[in-house]
Formats: C-alpha cells, structure tokens, sequence
C-alpha cells in the first residue's frame, strides 16, 4: 500500500493507552517497531510531551545508525503546565517545553508543533508564541489538534497554521456536513485524522465490549454487519475508509506490536466505493458518546 499517507503515533509506545488498555512495550521492542515501520516506508512520526516516554524512546530510535534524520517527520505537541499564565511568561513557557521535547528527541528541530488542545488559543499570546517558536526554527510548521469541527474551524482562520489533527473515523459524519476539508484544502493545510479505529472500539470484538460501552452496541452491530456483507474485517474497513478519504493527508495510528504493525504495512489499497457510500449514508444522528471517547 500507501505508506505515504501513514503516520506513526507513538503514544502507546510511551504509556498505556486505548479501550483495551494493551501492555507497553519495551523500550527495546518500541524500538524495533519504529524501525520496521520506517524499513516498510513510513516516515512521519507523530508525538508528545504528555505521551509518556514517547519522546525519549523516539529520541533513541532517531539516533540507530540506520535512520536517515533528515527523511523523517517528526510531530509533537505543546500542553502548557498551566492554565492561568501572564501573557509575557507564555512564550517562555512554551519555549522551554518544546525544548525539553527536542532534547528528549535528541534533534534541533521538529517538523511539526501542534497546541495538544485547541483550547490553548484562548490564552492572550498564545497563538503568536506558537508562531514565535516557528519564527526561532524550533519547528517548521505549527498547528492544533482538535476535537470538534467548530474548534477547526476556529484554528483554519487563523494564518500561518498548517497542520490540523482531526478525530475522524467511519462513524462519524459531522466533518462532512461541514466545509472543513475544502477550507484546509484551499488553504493549503494538511490533515492527520486521530481516532481512526475509536482507539480499538471499531475492531473490537463485541463479547469484549465493556459493560460501560454496551450503549455502542447496536451500532457496531450495523458497522460488523456491513463489513461482513462487503467481505472485509472491521479493521479493513474502518481504515481504508479514512484512508481513501480525498480530504485526509495523513492518518495517526497507534500499535503496540509488530502483528498490528504488519497488519497496517500490509492494507490493500484497493477502493469499494458501495462500502463508503454505505457507510456515509449510516449513523447520521448517532449517539454522540460514541465519538468521544473522553466521555467513556
């Protein structure tokens, strides 16, 4: 397939993460995963200070004799520690976290640094100390990571964004009533699509679904019954449909072995146009706790 548009997240490689809550690999099995993604095409890695020891275990696999810094893509994201900081102390403070990300990388520059939470642009000052961190070569590129299309909307009118990570996935049809991806496109912004597979809800078999999600239920049982009919696994579905979307550059996923890395670099890159059409004309007022799973 398409390796291009794959971008590693590395957040469960840093801490636990996920409905089913998977064990964290090792620091040396973290490591063999990103250099068998990186030896099977991916280039694009994305991270973050809140991840764990994402950042540092990233650092050590930037470092392997093998890897090529200069044709990988590193992403990370920008918190703040606080809330209710002055105006003048901002810059600063997002000065020295991005520093500390990039000595945890063990690199001098990132390719992408994103506010973890667009609530962050309400801070006075914070937008133009994301700008400033472009403006000292700390980052290439700056952007938000967003969890609503009205937040997305909100960070496409600002200027000099140029990377928006957006939770989207098969069920969800709020980002196509709106004119998000033909605004990011005509301004030129890419698009990292998060939460492809619900972390883990989508392919997940349901006798494993969790008491607490069995308002899902019926839902994933329309999902599984159209894949069934179509011929491919919920897994399949679930990202090809994301993948072929004309309006997503970049889908951020999420492994924590190399069986569901292969399962990834092996995706057939092979359309079924009546599977997305299904799919687009399904789930139209879906419960909206399904799409947050801040909200499990």
């Amino acid at each position: 397939m398409n390796t291009a548009k794959l971008c590693l997240g590395t957040v469960q490689l840093g801490m636990k993460y996920g409905i089913q809550g998977s064990a964290k690999p090792s620091t040396e099995q973290a490591i063999e995963l990103l250099l068998k993604a990186y030896k099977g095409g991916i280039s694009s890695f994305d991270t973050a200070s809140a991840y764990g020891e994402a950042e540092t275990i990233l650092g050590l696999f930037l470092s392997h004799p093998e890897v090529d810094r200069s044709k990988v893509e590193i992403i990370t994201k920008v918190s703040l520690s606080a809330h209710n900081i002055a105006r003048e102390s901002i810059r600063n403070q997002m000065e020295n976290e991005l520093s500390s990300s990039l000595d945890r990388l063990g690199v001098a520059y990132v390719d992408g640094c994103l506010f973890h939470n667009a609530k962050l642009l309400s801070l006075q000052g914070g937008y133009d100390a994301l700008l400033k961190l472009k403006e000292k070569n700390l980052t290439k590129q700056i952007g938000v990571s967003v969890y609503t299309p009205e937040e997305a909307m909100d960070a496409l009118s600002l200027e000099g964004i140029g990377i928006l990570q957006i939770p989207y996935n098969a069920l969800d049809r709020r980002w196509d009533n709106t004119d998000f991806f033909l605004m990011a496109q005509e301004k030129g912004i890419r698009v990292f699509a998060r939460s492809v597979l619900l972390q883990g809800l989508l392919p997940m078999s349901l006798v494993m679904l969790p008491e607490k999600m069995l308002f899902a239920k019926d839902v994933l049982n329309e999902f599984n019954a159209i894949c069934q009919n179509f011929g491919v696994t919920p897994f399949e579905a679930a990202v090809g449909f994301v993948l072929n979307h004309p309006g997503i550059d970049h889908i951020v996923f999420g492994v924590d072995n190399l069986e569901q890395l292969g399962a990834y670099l092996q995706l057939s890159d092979e359309r079924i146009p009546a599977l997305e059409k299904a799919f687009r004309s399904n789930w139209l007022n879906i419960d909206h706790r399904i799409l947050r799973p801040d909200l499990w």
